[in-house]
């Protein structure tokens, strides 16, 4: 396998230059609500199940800390409230080099954590 070392990447019919830094370094779209698969990724090796609504994505190649930048989404859950949907990276020990561990909540009068049919997962950041 070759390796290309660039600073900036243009993609084709783009008139703009970016850095490979604001490239993202992993990305994920998920379901956990009915066959629990990761339905495309890029740099993500497996994913874990903590429980309803709490995932940990486990990344292929680390990032170089646990200070990266990372958004999470949620939605459309399995019994079809139109209550509302929260998504969070899990407090405290949420961001490791090697993983990402995610909650999805909705507030059907208290917050109650929720498998949902489309979780995202975006990751910025260094890779090791």
């Amino acid at each position: 396998m070759s390796t290309i070392t660039v600073t900036n990447i243009k993609a084709t019919g783009e008139t703009v230059n970016r850095p490979v830094a604001g490239v993202a370094a992993a990305y994920a779209d998920f379901n956990t609500s009915s066959n629990d698969n990761i339905e495309d990724s890029v740099n993500i090796a497996s994913k874990t199940d903590n429980g309803t609504g709490d995932s940990t994505l486990n990344y292929t190649n680390s990032m170089a800390s646990a200070n990266y930048s990372g958004q999470v989404n949620g939605s459309t859950n399995a019994i079809g409230n139109t209550n509302q949907y929260a998504a969070d990276i899990k407090s405290g020990d949420g961001k490791a080099a090697a993983s990402c561990r995610m909650q999805v909540f909705y507030d059907p009068g208290t917050v109650t954590g929720d498998d949902s049919d489309h979780q995202s997962l975006l990751i910025n950041g260094d890779l090791a």
